[in-house]
């Protein structure tokens, strides 16, 4: 096998606390992401981040968005990344529209950039779509009898789970306090329960008024993240169907707050920044 040094240009980004490795993929660059993410996210050997953001050729939308988790799985969809890569297409001259439309695995999603007093992308809301309930777009295990309402006792702790899908698994619990769960060893066995045959991202919600929570995520092929979008979004939907807080729900995240609106039927809104953080190269042997 012949191989060869490739300098890849990148920008590291973060929406509240989610961060990415951001690269502008439109020329295809000749790469197995699914290799060379775990090596470019590990934060001690690499440039470190919960995953890599591409951006390529539109497809259906005006871009589209794909994303590598650290452990080199491909995920179905990122809020927080499609908030970076909006602030990054539109910040460094790749469009000059507000709203932008994003071919991802889950289908078209759309953005909306909000601006600062000097031009810059403050904040991204993002149509998250519908929820899905059915199990098996969830997806859940057939014998889950209703997936709203699934209990598991995982090393002596009781929980009640509440899945939906945002384009991909969503699993939520609310409990006492966010802080004092032990989410790692937790978080780990519910993704490996059969319940979920494609894993499942897990979030731990605690509720502190009539539209306000605080949460935790651990994330589907990185563990405990400082957010997540999707995860959010699931959040939103759960605290309004379940709990019946009120729209919008404040959802603050060890990274940073995000805000979900729901009407409980139509599409989900949730809006939050994006920053970057530097810039740089990475060589890479292809």
């Amino acid at each position: 096998m012949c191989w060869h040094m490739l300098s890849l240009p990148f920008h590291k980004m973060h929406g509240a606390g989610n961060d990415f490795i951001v690269v502008d993929n439109r020329a295809n660059y000749p790469i197995r992401w699914e290799l060379i993410a775990p090596k470019v996210c590990d934060r001690h050997m690499g440039v470190g981040a919960d995953g890599i953001l591409l951006i390529e050729e539109g497809g259906l939308g005006d871009f589209r968005m794909r994303l590598f988790n650290a452990d080199g799985s491909e995920a179905e969809m990122c809020g927080n990344g499609i908030r970076c890569v909006t602030k990054y297409v539109i910040e460094l001259g790749l469009t000059n529209k507000s709203t932008i439309v994003w071919d991802t695995l889950s289908g078209l999603r759309t953005t909306l950039a909000f601006f600062d007093d000097f031009g810059k992308v403050a904040l991204v809301k993002v149509n998250m779509g519908k929820p899905i309930w059915d199990k098996k777009a969830i997806p859940v295990a057939e014998d889950v009898e209703d997936p709203l309402d699934v209990a598991v006792n995982v090393d002596g702790v009781d929980l009640r789970l509440h899945c939906v899908g945002m384009g991909n698994p969503h699993a939520v619990a609310f409990v006492e306090s966010v802080d004092e769960f032990p989410l790692e060893k937790v978080g780990r066995k519910i993704q490996e329960n059969t319940i979920f045959p494609r894993s499942v991202n897990f979030e731990i919600v605690e509720i502190q008024s009539d539209n306000v929570v605080k949460a935790r995520v651990f994330e589907r092929g990185v563990g405990e993240t400082l957010a997540c979008g999707s995860g959010a979004s699931a959040i939103g939907v759960m605290a309004r169907r379940i709990k019946h807080l009120k729209s919008p729900v404040s959802i603050k995240l060890r990274g940073g707050e995000l805000q979900v609106e729901w009407d409980g039927n139509s599409d989900i809104f949730m809006t939050g920044p994006a920053e970057f953080v530097f810039k740089g190269v990475v060589d890479l042997d292809v």
